[in-house]
């Protein structure tokens, strides 16, 4: 189980450097979808945004389950 969390946290880490990165690295630019299986807009910073949240949920977990006791 540590092991799976270790990976999946790590995974999420580089997918957060990589969207931050294209979020610097680009101008933010809002891209809009319609289609039948998705809807909204957003921007490479506002998913960097959510992944960064995302990798601290995790990171959050995995050090509650290490040091509770």
């Amino acid at each position: 189980m540590k092991t799976l969390l270790s990976i999946v946290s790590l995974l999420l880490c580089i997918a957060v450097g990589v969207r931050i990165y294209d979020a610097f690295a680009t101008p933010d630019r809002l891209t809009c979808v319609a289609n039948e299986f998705n809807f909204g807009c957003f921007t490479p910073l506002g998913w960097a945004i959510s992944l960064a949240a995302a990798a601290l949920v995790v990171l959050a977990i995995y050090v509650w389950e290490r040091f509770r006791g």
